[in-house]
């Protein structure tokens, strides 16, 4: 006996893709065997198990249809499914290809599950996500405009390297733990990006994607010192507002980088050094930021990001915590779209609770429905398990998109002839039969960012 079904094509599977709650599924399966019809089962799985029987729709082209049509129900969620008989004394079951991509031509004998992905019905993505083009920038190295000089002076006396030439090759300072000082600066800052806005538009550019502009040690800014301002290196509240307003007027958005796993140890919060005038979480229990860490009383080590000493993790379910990122009247999340920001791009996002994540989207949403949520998943979005639970990010509770390096991987992979154009083709078909539609038309799609080498 041979089943066969295939996720891509419309007589077996109806209607395509992800499916809104609400909606109905029908699948088909079609037996090549001369035998009289058999009984044969839809295996749905969500946790728990339900058979459905698939009734016999007679033959096609001397080949038996079955087809059974299920209810999605009115709850997002993945749906697991494959079909099953018993023929002439054994289990027959066909499943999805072994490639964990959950879609495709079906494999005999294979207990893997094809997916289906049910998303809100509800669930929408800002229409400019849709169309157009994203440019990247990492802002001191993107243009140097009216101020810089003085803006870099105010860095001296700090343990920081200037770099006069532009054109010079940045430094690679590693220290014992690993980390790299990333301290060398070459002055770029907000007004050079305001200033090639037109430069940009002429590009065609749709929306810029800031890597973070708050107050930190380094000249990447991942170690967050002041949520709440702006590096005095690249600008002012008033140069970051300026920025947003022309650009809303140039038909281009801006998203920031939100970096809210960890801060730097370098901050207001933890304030290790002494650096800020605040009392910080390293310096005392009664410290206003105390409870946002886990740090040893005895020892005095702290969690810290993958190990590294300069960026302490905090506690992201830490009631204050949650206060002061996302419910306060001024949080730190609302705040900058106040200011003219268009939505977040959330580093690390596998490392924030989902629950987070939701609070997060809600607030973005209530100050405006077209602000974006974009989360870093370097893996399915889909679909993964992250810390031993469970995350699907497409389900139209957490985020509006990702950064789509499954797409990059294969799509580079392909061009350098390491994968051949099946695999290519496999892929993206993956995505078209996974996505939400809402989030397929907004994915993040790159090819290089700065965690990947260029390509």
């Amino acid at each position: 006996m041979v089943l066969k079904h295939h996720t891509l094509n419309p007589f077996d599977r109806k209607p395509q893709g992800a499916v809104a709650t609400g909606g109905q599924v029908r699948l088909r399966l079609t037996v090549e065997d001369e035998q009289a019809p058999v009984e044969l089962f839809l295996r749905v799985w969500n946790g728990d198990e339900r058979r459905y029987p698939m009734r016999p729709l007679g033959l096609k082209d001397g080949r038996m249809i079955y087809e059974a049509q299920i209810g999605v129900g009115d709850k997002p969620r993945l749906l697991w499914y494959r079909f099953e008989c018993e023929y002439k004394g054994e289990h027959v079951v066909l499943g999805a290809p072994g490639d964990h991509t959950g879609c495709g031509e079906g494999v005999m004998g294979s207990e893997e599950s094809f997916q289906l992905t049910v998303y809100d019905a509800a669930y929408d993505t800002p229409a400019w996500m849709r169309d157009g083009v994203m440019y990247q920038i990492m802002v001191d190295r993107f243009c140097r405009g009216e101020g810089t000089d003085a803006l870099m002076h105010a860095k001296d006396g700090q343990n920081i390297i200037l770099h006069e030439d532009w054109n010079e090759m940045p430094f690679l300072n590693i220290a014992e733990n690993g980390d790299n000082f990333a301290n060398d600066f070459f002055g770029g800052n907000l007004e050079g990006v305001r200033e090639k806005l037109s430069y940009l538009k002429d590009l065609g550019i749709g929306a810029i994607y800031l890597n973070p502009v708050f107050r930190a040690r380094s000249n990447h800014k991942y170690d967050v010192g002041d949520y709440l301002e702006i590096d005095p290196s690249f600008g002012t509240e008033a140069d970051f507002e300026r920025l947003t307003r022309e650009a809303a007027d140039a038909g281009i958005h801006v998203v920031l980088d939100g970096v809210f796993s960890h801060t730097g140890a370098d901050s207001r919060y933890f304030n290790r050094y002494g650096t800020y005038p605040s009392v910080g979480a390293y310096q005392s229990p009664d410290s206003p930021y105390a409870k946002w860490y886990r740090i040893d009383p005895r020892t005095g080590k702290y969690d810290s990001w993958w190990g590294i000493t300069t960026l302490p993790c905090v506690d992201k379910m830490n009631p204050d915590f949650i206060r002061y990122m996302i419910d306060d009247e001024d949080s730190v999340a609302v705040h900058w779209l106040k200011l003219g920001a268009d939505g977040w791009r959330l580093d690390v996002v596998d490392e924030l609770p989902m629950e987070f994540i939701h609070a997060l989207r809600l607030r973005a949403k209530a100050e405006g429905a077209q602000n974006c949520v974009i989360g870093e998943v370097w893996e399915d979005p889909t679909n993964k398990v992250s810390y031993g639970r469970p995350r699907s990010y497409a389900l139209g509770d957490t985020l509006d998109s990702a950064m789509n390096y499954p797409l990059r991987d294969t799509v580079l992979a392909f061009f350098l002839g390491k994968q051949d154009a099946y695999h290519l083709a496999n892929a993206v078909n993956h995505q078209l039969s996974t996505l939400p539609k809402p989030m397929l038309y907004s994915m993040m799609n790159l090819l290089g960012s700065h965690d990947k080498p260029r390509a």
